[in-house]
This record gives structure tokens, sequence and C-alpha cells, in this order.
């Protein structure tokens, strides 16, 4: 039995970040800014778990767990 297939998003969202060496300002360190693209499995309050691959039994792979103060947007991504 094949099940309906998760839709694809693209997720914005930041992470903490690690400086090495001798800066001249704080306006060098910053929070870094990512992108991940994926099949949104689940959505609730507390995060986004989106999945690179997704099989037509429903299993799926490379599964990342974004939490959602961490998100910045999402937007829906067209298959092509």
């Amino acid at each position: 039995m094949t099940r309906r297939k998760p839709k694809l998003y693209e997720v914005k969202w930041v992470d903490s970040s690690w400086h090495q060496g001798w800066k001249t300002g704080l306006e060098t360190v910053k929070v870094s800014s990512c992108s991940t693209i994926g099949y949104v499995l689940q959505d609730n309050k507390d995060s986004v778990v989106v999945a690179m691959s997704v099989s037509e039994n429903g299993n799926f792979t490379e599964a990342m767990c974004i939490p959602k103060q961490s998100v910045t947007s999402k937007r829906r991504v067209r298959r092509v």
C-alpha cells in the first residue's frame, strides 16, 4: 500500500556558531543562517522534522529535528 508523500519545504533557521582566533569586534561573531530543503514529516509547536528522502511506503532517511524557536521561515517547494 502506498502512502501519500509528505510535502516538500525549504526551512530557514538559525544555529549557534563557533569562531576561532582573535577578532577585532563583536560584529564578526553572530549566529549562522541555515537553509534545509526536505519533506516535512512533523510540524508542531516545539519543532519541525524534515527528511531528505521518503519512500513510497512511508519510510524515511536522514531526518533532522529543528527547534521551532530557531525557524525563521518555511515555504512550500513545488515538485517538478
